[in-house]
Formats: structure tokens, sequence, C-alpha cells
């Protein structure tokens, strides 16, 4: 199954930038199946070739379609790797809603525990691919991926903090942000410098004790 299944959303964000638009939008099957296999095809070869070196004829080629089906759904290069940008950050915030949703009940310390372990595991869905998208990628239009990623993660961690009664919060959605802040700055440090740590325990649990020492 590709990695990309959330490309119809990310298409419809992109709308409103014309340079990084879509020319149209896949309806039919075949059509949804040509438009993820073309960005399947552009994240492989961010990896393993960068930005620069990927061509919209080397996309075709590895996607198995011609240049011209490309261009069918596609104005340029910068459109294709806003929907890999856009489909990558929407995967990862579809499993972090997943992991939270799982955590609903436990008690508070294994709770944050089990947050933190699931935005290290969000991260390590595609750490080659985070770090060129978010370390070597340049702006791609007027799309701020990281800030809408940010958003709904403040938007979920806001209601998991107002669902916790033994935690007295006055103003829950500027916590949930500088919680969700605080980690996506310590993971993502960890993705770029020492990606090992995503697996190690310890790192998770020295995350974890930040988090509540800040929140009790």
């Amino acid at each position: 199954m590709s990695n990309y299944s959330h490309s119809q959303l990310a298409f419809e964000k992109n709308m409103s930038d014309t340079r990084i638009s879509p020319r149209k939008l896949p309806q039919q099957d075949r059509a949804r199946a040509t438009v993820e296999a073309i960005l399947d095809a552009t994240a492989q070869l961010l990896v393993e070739e960068g930005y620069h070196k990927t061509s919209t004829n080397k996309i075709a080629k590895r996607a198995g379609v011609s240049v011209g089906s490309l261009y069918q759904y596609f104005p340029n290069k910068e459109a294709v790797v806003a929907g890999v940008v856009e489909a990558f950050a929407d995967d990862q915030m579809a499993f972090l809603g997943e992991r939270l949703m799982e955590l609903q009940g436990l008690p508070l310390e294994e709770s944050v525990h089990a947050l933190v372990v699931a935005l290290l595991e969000a991260k390590q869905l595609n750490p080659d691919l985070h770090q060129v998208l978010f370390e070597h990628l340049p702006p791609i239009g007027q799309i701020d991926v990281l800030k809408d990623w940010t958003d709904q993660a403040v938007a979920l961690v806001t209601l998991a903090l107002q669902s916790r009664d033994e935690l007295e919060i006055e103003n829950p959605q500027l916590t949930a942000f500088v919680l969700i802040s605080a980690c996506h700055g310590i993971i993502h440090t960890a993705v770029v410098n020492s990606p090992h740590l995503l697996a190690d325990e310890n790192f998770s649990r020295e995350v974890a004790k930040l988090i509540l020492s800040y929140i009790k």
C-alpha cells in the first residue's frame, strides 16, 4: 500500500497557490493510483538524489508513467514535491491521531510516555524522507506544512489535556502549544543528528519526564 494515501487531501490544500496547484484532481481509482505512484516515485528520488537532481522526467520514469501523464496532474516539479510534503505530514498526523485515541483511560504518567512514543514512532515512518523534506528542501510556494501539522497536533493534545481532571491547567491550548513545540524541537533534532534515539526507551522516558514536570 502506498505511503501517500492522503494525496487527494494534499491536492485540495495546494489549490490556493497557483504555482504548486495540481492541474486537476484525480477522480477515478486509476487516476488516484497514478497520482500516488508519482508521489511515491518523487519521495524515492528525493531521498536518493536530492531535490535539485530530481526532475519530472526522472519522476515519470520511476513511476512508470509518461511525462505527459504527470503533467496532466502537476504543472511542474514544485507541485509534485508540494504534494509529497503534504501527504507526508497528513500520514504522520493520521498515525498520531489513531495512537492518541488509544491513550484514553490510561494513568497520566503512562499516557504521557505513550504519547512521546507515538510521536517518535510517527517520525520513524520514513526518517530519510523526513530529513530531506525538513532539512534540505527549499521553500515550495507558500505552503507551511509545519504550521498546519502543529495546529492539528495542538488541537489533539488540547483535548487530551482537557480530559484530565487531575490536571489544573489554566490555558490548555497554550500548554499544548508549548508541549508540541518543545517535543517537535527535541524529536526533530534527534531525527537529524541522532536517529538511533528514536527507538531508545531511555530517550522516550527522558522526554516524558520533561513533559510531566511541566504539566503537573
